[in-house]
């Protein structure tokens, strides 16, 4: 009898375990150089190929590092050396709800079949939105408290307390910058925080 009990104590920890699991939303498509996902509950490992991402996750990369992630959307994230990028909510057909976070450095997404409507990337200081369609953009948000935004399909709407710019298909520009404390600005020319040849390796997702 005791040792029934014992038998059921240890495995129904492990049932709460599983069922508080996060389902996968995405998986690793590629990885170079060292990269690391970290759970909602701060557990780390290696970000490998078809690594599975849950809802939650972070996805940090080092000097080294590049991640091409690849999710259950058919969206696609390419996060370049030296960033995080959050998951912060992934929610399932047929109202799902794509919100991620980039809490420092350079990624760029392809936002997949999610509607517009419900996609959205945070950054510290301006907050991208799709407009009308899907899109292929990208942002970069450094140390200096600044941050750069392009987008190469497609049409997004870059927003904070201050200000709001629309880039892409149907507009003027296609790229913009953004300083603490001011309204995103539209830029003619290709950001430098946008371009190749930062990373370690010469490793970026960026043309």
């Amino acid at each position: 009898m005791r040792t029934t009990l014992l038998t059921l104590m240890l495995i129904v920890p492990t049932l709460s375990f599983a069922q508080q699991t996060n389902p996968p939303i995405a998986k690793v498509a590629l990885s170079q150089g060292e990269s690391t996902i970290i759970t909602s509950t701060g557990l780390s490992s290696a970000a490998l190929y078809e690594s599975e991402i849950a809802a939650g996750d972070s996805l940090a990369t080092s000097a080294t590092g590049m991640l091409h992630v690849r999710f259950n959307n058919s969206g696609i994230a390419s996060i370049r050396c030296n960033s995080e990028l959050r998951i912060q909510e992934f929610t399932a057909e047929p109202n799902e709800v794509v919100e991620l976070h980039l809490l420092e450095g350079s990624v760029r997404i392809i936002s997949g079949t999610t509607l517009p409507s419900n996609f959205q990337l945070v950054t510290p200081l301006g907050i991208v939105r799709i407009v009308d369609t899907g899109a292929d953009f990208a942002v970069s948000a450094d140390a200096q408290a600044s941050a750069s935004f392009g987008v190469f399909q497609g049409a997004i709407s870059v927003e904070n307390e201050s200000g709001a710019v629309q880039l892409g298909a149907g507009n003027d520009f296609n790229f913009a910058v953004v300083s603490d404390g001011n309204p995103p600005s539209a830029v003619a020319t290709h950001p430098a925080g946008l371009r190749s040849g930062n990373c370690a390796g010469g490793a970026s997702p960026f043309p």
